[in-house]
């Protein structure tokens, strides 16, 4: 979902924006793929779902009516004030031979913000909170080991998140650049629990929590 805005409501979005970013939670859902149990789980390359849907291609597009955060640099263009914001569907599908199941979920795919300078030099200011990765998944699994029965339960969530503040010029005619400052942040949960079907042997349970923060930018170019 995309709008547009004069310039004298650009505080009003950004306002707007910044109260929706620091209460809403930036994933939901009830699945997810079980790879996203490696590393910091699946990585998002793009919030826009446009830009997501065209894979690494996105880094050279000028989007007309979404803010392309793969490269500052397109956002030399935009001369109104812009915000989107984005959802995603994701659904998994998996098979063992013996079982099948399928799980989805929907959430927030990034918040982003463009208010334009000087149209005319294309300096452009641009700010917004994205997914960067996501952990999402639930494993159920029957074990015997030595004569002894159990279940074992690996579930996974969370993931990292994006914060990004940048700007855009047009160095020369067809010729723009960009850079942006991004900020890196989040916590993921790992929960492994062990139980048995009878009273004779007393489940456990092992969570571990892993919180990450850095800092990083993205310089970018554009040649029309």
């Amino acid at each position: 979902m995309n709008n547009r805005t004069g310039s004298p409501a650009a505080r009003i979005i950004a306002l707007a924006i910044a109260v929706i970013v620091s209460t809403l939670p930036l994933a939901a859902g009830s699945g997810g793929s079980v790879y996203s149990r490696f590393g910091i789980g699946d990585l998002r390359f793009a919030s826009s779902t446009r830009l997501f849907g065209m894979g690494g291609t996105s880094a050279a597009y000028r989007p007309a009516g979404s803010i392309n955060d793969v490269n500052p640099a397109s956002w030399s263009d935009i001369s109104t004030v812009r915000f989107s914001v984005t959802a995603l569907y994701e659904g998994f599908k998996t098979d063992d031979g013996a079982a099948s199941a399928y799980l989805a979920g929907m959430f927030l795919n990034g918040l982003s913000l463009a208010i334009p300078v000087d149209s005319g030099l294309g300096i452009t200011f641009g700010a917004g909170v994205a997914p960067y990765s996501r952990i999402k998944y639930h494993v159920v699994g029957p074990v015997n080991t030595a004569g002894f029965d159990y279940t074992l339960t690996r579930i996974g969530e969370g993931g990292i998140s994006r914060a990004f503040v940048g700007i855009s010029a047009t160095i020369v005619p067809g010729l723009s650049a960009g850079a942006e400052f991004n900020y890196y942040f989040g916590s993921s949960q790992y929960i492994l629990k062990q139980t048995f079907g009878g009273t004779t042997y007393v489940g456990t349970e092992l969570t571990r929590t892993e919180n990450v923060r850095g800092a990083g930018s993205t310089f970018g170019f554009l040649y029309d």
